[in-house]
């Protein structure tokens, strides 16, 4: 995805999501990580649902994202 894309930026959360679980679930999990961080930068207020933060591969890979992007 890139930076000027046509998505808003609902869209693109979505799709930085939906890629970042993908990556976790083929244990790319520095990608996912970095799919998260970017997530954060276009809107530090990205969240998961709670069900889905609690995932026990991605989960932490949101949380390590969050931290390196908004402290």
């Amino acid at each position: 995805m890139s930076s000027d894309s046509t998505l808003d930026k609902e869209d693109q959360l979505r799709a930085l999501r939906s890629l970042a679980f993908a990556q976790c679930l083929t244990r790319a999990v520095v990608a996912c990580r970095q799919t998260f961080e970017r997530a954060f930068r276009l809107d530090s207020r990205f969240d998961l649902a709670p069900a889905e933060r609690g995932h026990p591969i991605w989960g932490p890979q949101f949380e390590r994202a969050r931290k390196a992007v908004n402290g």
